[in-house]
């Protein structure tokens, strides 16, 4: 109270003294200002004049950050009578820096329609949510809703029936602004695309607002027969929702992505039980689709930390346990991950992965020239292609003990092709180990990055980059990698001052790593998985 006696004391002698020629109007606001009245209505428009620029008005607001709220408030809404919409934008735009401010200003009737577009315009649901809420009309804001983000919002509306029903036919006949729907009313747009027709066979209230027949049959059998049309294999009459935020952060996790996936996270606290709950098909770098909420992504391609650091698994688990039923979830997601008989599967893969492998060597091996060699790699990469052709859902999202394993061939295979000069071991170890290097997870493809050696040896946290280190023009999923090049322990290579150590010494330094991560992996699963899965768990041995 004491500076705002002080400021105003200061402006009146700045008005007294005339340091500045106000005009009566001006005069006459200052006074205004100067007393203890928070209503502005008797003003005169001409006295913003005070005023000269925005920017002018918003330093003001911040020299009488003492006065009430309920007088900013009043002084806001007096100088934005005059401004066009983009001028009031513009203004409230920059009042986010004062959030007392700014949160009531949202609370205003006559500043929520102004705060309702600028959130659609952004594509924001989830402020345009906080708004409805606070009684703001959603059907104003519908048509630029489907322009900016039409799936996201019919994700909301699929997640909020209330909002549907405050949904009327002047919301239901607004045209969609901007994209492939321009000029489309929303009501078309519903009942034309997938998502906005399970949202029709949902709500029985915002079907009410079509005529009784759609192309000559009534609504409801008009819906069926779509359904029929495009019936998922998924339960409901569509693949479930999946918000987009929830797809863009199951991508992160899947890719290796821990940072950018914890500041989702903090970015958006209100989103955590959607973003760490939700299950959906993503791809990896390799191009593999999987399916899973997730810490069973983390899971499936061993993101564990080897130290006291935290990885992927370890960083999701943090978050999750502060969900309600947290602890709970992430027992469903385990358990979703390696459910009975997977090890079973993972056993079968090994084996039919182990025989592809060893015959793309015989092949080499029997080959006469360079056609036949190539005729052999292409067989095995069309083995390792077919994978990617299944959604993976469960256990290990790669086999990677198939690496050390072609490292192994290679070295009983060296003198046989003919050495360091050899054709045939330059494409054993290009095409063939630099192809399994291909559909590496990415948290082993980081670990290559930064160095096995240094990793294990240290127990050190992943730095998460993809450049290679003698070259950081080239990511390691490079589209060259088995084609032109592989991907090589450098760390060791420095560390022993030559690469003709590569084959053996890599394949050992690789498949500890890979056995540590089990160990490690081991560790977070339930006591009845231990005692279930123990055999099968090591799979490096």
């Amino acid at each position: 109270m004491i500076w705002a006696n002080i400021k105003n004391a200061l402006l009146a002698k700045l008005k007294e003294e005339r340091y500045f020629d106000f005009s009566p109007q001006e005069n006459s606001l200052i006074a205004f200002m100067l007393g203890d009245s928070v209503t502005f209505e008797q003003q005169q428009q001409e006295a913003l004049s005070l005023f000269a620029t925005p920017d002018e008005f918003l330093q003001f607001l911040v020299f009488f950050k003492e006065w009430s709220l309920e007088k900013k408030v009043g002084l806001v809404s007096y100088y934005l009578q005059t401004k066009s919409l983009d001028e009031q934008k513009n203004i409230l735009t920059k009042l986010a820096d004062m959030p007392d401010l700014h949160d009531e200003l949202r609370s205003i009737k006559q500043f929520q329609s102004i705060y309702l577009t600028m959130a659609a315009e952004k594509g924001d649901v989830e402020k345009v949510h906080a708004l409805v809420q606070q009684g703001a009309d959603v059907n104003a804001v519908l048509g630029i809703l489907f322009s900016k983000a039409k799936y996201a919002t019919l994700w909301w509306l699929h997640a909020h029936p209330e909002v549907c029903e405050k949904i009327t036919q002047a919301g239901m006949s607004s045209a969609v602004l901007e994209g492939k729907d321009k000029d489309m009313t929303i009501a078309d747009v519903m009942l034309t695309s997938k998502k906005g027709g399970q949202l029709l066979q949902e709500n029985a209230r915002l079907k009410d607002f079509y005529p009784q027949a759609i192309a000559g049959e009534p609504i409801t059998t008009y819906l069926s027969e779509r359904e029929a049309e495009i019936q998922s294999h998924q339960s409901g009459f569509f693949k479930p929702f999946v918000h987009p935020l929830a797809k863009a952060f199951l991508q992160q996790v899947v890719r290796g992505g821990m940072k950018e996936a914890e500041k989702m996270l903090n970015d958006n606290p209100r989103m955590r039980q959607v973003l760490l709950t939700t299950k959906a098909i993503v791809r990896d770098h390799a191009g593999r689709k999987i399916e899973g909420a997730s810490l069973q992504l983390a899971l499936g391609a061993k993101d564990v930390s080897i130290g006291r650091h935290e990885e992927m698994a370890e960083m999701l688990e943090r978050y999750m346990k502060e969900l309600p039923d947290g602890e709970k979830e992430i027992a469903i997601q385990k358990a979703a991950q390696f459910p009975e008989g997977w090890e079973q599967e993972e056993e079968t893969r090994k084996r039919a992965d182990s025989a592809a492998l060893k015959e793309a060597f015989r092949a080499i091996g029997v080959s006469i020239n360079y056609a036949e060699e190539e005729r052999a790699v292409n067989a095995f990469k069309a083995y390792l292609a077919r994978q990617k052709e299944k959604v993976v859902r469960t256990g290990f999202h790669f086999n990677d003990q198939l690496y050390p394993e072609a490292l192994e061939q290679y070295d009983q295979h060296y003198k046989r092709f003919g050495g360091w000069l050899s054709q045939k071991n330059r494409l054993a170890m290009i095409k063939v180990a630099g192809e399994i290097e291909c559909y590496f997870t990415a948290n082993l493809a980081q670990a290559m990055c930064d160095g096995v050696g240094k990793v294990l040896d240290n127990k050190a946290k992943l730095s998460r980059s993809l450049l290679l280190k003698d070259n950081s023009a080239y990511s390691f999923f490079h589209p060259d990698l088995g084609k032109s090049h592989f991907v090589f322990n450098f760390y060791d290579a420095a560390k022993r001052g030559d690469a003709s150590y590569l084959p053996s010494w890599a394949r050992v330094r690789v498949q500890n790593l890979c056995q540590t991560k089990t160990l490690s992996l081991q560790k977070l699963m339930p006591l009845q998985y231990h005692r279930r899965q123990t055999p099968a768990w090591c799979v490096m041995m």
